[in-house]
């Protein structure tokens, strides 16, 4: 890998539990911790209804330059056919807890 792929900027898409808010706490510890870089982190208010999340979703992808890294990482209450739209990300629906995130 050269230099060029090595500094293309990463997005994190984070996606939130049933009913709950795009810019709850997780969202904010992952704001301030990427602070400073380029890193930009993406956690819209999804609606309850899986069908229309996944499309709000797929919306937030299609707005993400080609080349840039993306990755979604998300809550344990999501349902796992939130995940299916993000085959092409390199992305795991997983129980894992990443350290250092509240909640």
């Amino acid at each position: 890998m050269g230099l060029h792929e090595a500094t293309k900027r990463l997005n994190i898409i984070y996606i939130h539990g049933f009913a709950s808010i795009g810019n709850g706490e997780k969202n904010k510890f992952l704001q301030r911790y990427y602070k400073g870089t380029s890193t930009r982190v993406f956690s819209p208010d999804l609606p309850p209804n899986p069908t229309l999340a996944v499309k709000t979703l797929i919306e937030l992808i299609k707005g993400i330059p080609k080349g840039e890294i993306s990755v979604a990482i998300g809550t344990l209450s999501i349902p796992a056919q939130t995940c299916h739209p993000f085959r092409a990300i390199p992305a795991t629906c997983s129980g894992e807890r990443l350290p250092g995130i509240p909640g």
